[in-house]
This record gives structure tokens, C-alpha cells and sequence, in this order.
């Protein structure tokens, strides 16, 4: 299992979150990659698995967390953890501007 971790998500929760999901999820009946961290931090490991049969576990560490609270997830890593090891994969619509994947909001500015 790989985990990411961002370092400024959360002013420095991701590191705890990540250390959390280590420990607790050691072995899991799919291949996963775990997020520690915002949406920004998700959103910039889709265009790597989307399509790719990977599932993205996501401890939701950043200050907003809008995937993680649109997934139902909850905010505490060790009941994030819970879910992730125990609630089985679901698939995931993106949406795509140009060549950017997103999944909860796309924001554009107008001048």
C-alpha cells in the first residue's frame, strides 16, 4: 500500500492521518493508494487512477474536505480508516475542463 501524505493539509493533520492509516490498515483485500490530506491533495492523484483499477483511500485531513463529506466519510482518521478497510469500493464519476479530472466542484474566474 502506498500512502501520500500533504504536509500543509489540515495546518499538519495529514501527517497524524497518515500515520494513523498505517498502523490500522496494514492489510487490505484490494490494491490502494492512501490519501492523507484536502482536496487538492485527492484531486491531484485522479488523473493517476482514474481508469486504472486502483482504489483511493482517503483520510480526510485539509480544512475543507468537500470529497471526503460528499463520500460520507467521516472527518476522525481512525473512523476514516474503519470505513476504508471495511466498506468495500465504490466507483467514482469524474468530470473533466480541458484536460484537468475533478470530482466534487469546478470553479472558473471570470475578469
Amino acid at each position: 500500500m502506498l500512502v501520500l501524505a500533504n504536509p500543509h493539509a489540515g495546518r499538519g493533520r495529514a501527517g497524524a492521518a497518515a500515520r494513523v492509516g498505517l498502523h490500522r490498515l496494514t492489510e487490505l483485500s484490494c490494491d490502494v493508494r492512501l490519501v492523507a490530506g484536502g482536496d487538492g491533495t485527492a484531486h491531484a492523484c485522479l488523473p493517476v487512477l482514474a481508469g486504472s483499477g486502483t482504489a483511493l483511500g482517503l483520510l480526510p485531513a485539509g480544512s475543507g474536505n468537500d470529497l471526503g463529506l460528499a463520500l460520507g466519510l467521516p472527518l476522525a482518521a481512525p473512523a476514516a480508516t474503519d470505513v476504508i478497510a471495511t466498506g468495500g469500493v465504490r466507483l467514482l464519476d469524474l468530470g473533466t475542463a480541458g484536460d484537468r479530472l475533478w470530482a466534487t466542484v469546478a470553479c472558473i474566474a471570470l475578469a
